[in-house]
């Protein structure tokens, strides 16, 4: 499938005259617990020409794709709106930069996001993000998904308040080894995920009533309001660096070589 997805991420280039800087794997293939009949969301950063940075007009910033089969699940951003989201402590784009699953990048433009979205993490807005997650999955839990889904966004918080405001690990097997100490549950947990990886995403199946009200506890630890969380504040968040990529990478890669080609007579 990694082959089917780079030739759709090319011809995604070719199609909209752009240039994908970083294209990786989201949601439950990045999370480690896929079904069987999983899509693969794949979420990507491009830049368009340089011509379109030099419009007085609001043009398009977003890319979606769906295959026909429905396996391929593309969407992607446009620079300044990934960098704009990055700026917001937006804990999805957070996702996307540190998944263990990528598939096409420049490792230049990917350390600096990586270094700009650590600068501007916002622990507080992370698990308020997360515990949304958790309460929206809360009250309806009849599928493996939905409990994973769940407790996913749950152990983020739980992360981030014990590391003093860090980033979150994407892999979800990472993530509990990393905010877990009780072996019953995590044993619990390792059942869930091996029957989850087995079934169809919309299978319904119990989950065990130890762990479903062990979840339900720590629920109640990060459900807005949520209230005495404090961190180290962080170095002040200069918006400098965010602009600094967008013109370093515009410039560097603002014009797809096939641009050039068909308006190299229109050159100086």
């Amino acid at each position: 499938m990694r082959k089917e997805i780079l030739e759709t991420l090319s011809q995604i280039e070719a199609q909209h005259e752009v240039r994908i800087l970083y294209a990786a794997e989201s949601g439950s293939r990045a999370w480690g617990f896929p079904s069987p009949d999983s899509d693969y969301d794949v979420r990507f950063i491009y830049v368009n020409p340089l011509p379109w940075y030099l419009s007085v007009r609001t043009r398009r910033d977003t890319i979606d794709i769906m295959s026909p089969d429905g396996l391929f699940d593309g969407s992607g951003w446009e620079l300044r709106k990934a960098l704009q989201h990055i700026g917001k402590s937006n804990p999805s784009i957070a996702e996307w930069l540190f998944t263990g699953i990528s598939y096409m990048g420049d490792e230049r433009f990917l350390e600096e996001m990586r270094k700009v979205c650590r600068d501007f993490y916002d622990p507080i807005h992370a698990i308020y993000h997360y515990s949304s997650l958790a309460r929206n999955f809360s009250g309806d839990l009849p599928t493996l998904k939905k409990f994973l889904y769940f407790l996913r966004a749950l152990l983020c918080c739980r992360y981030i308040r014990d590391t003093d405001g860090g980033i979150p690990p994407v892999d979800f097997r990472e993530l509990v080894r990393r905010t877990m100490d009780d072996e019953g549950i995590k044993e619990e947990i390792a059942d869930i995920l091996e029957r989850k990886t087995g079934c169809c995403e919309k299978e319904m199946a119990a989950v065990p009533q130890g762990i479903m009200e062990w979840s339900q506890n720590l629920f109640a630890e990060f459900k807005p309001p949520i209230a005495g969380l404090q961190f180290t504040p962080r170095k002040s968040r200069d918006p400098d660096e965010l602009d600094a990529i967008l013109r370093k990478f515009t410039l560097i890669s603002g014009t797809p070589r096939d641009f050039i080609a068909r308006n190299e007579c229109q050159r100086p």
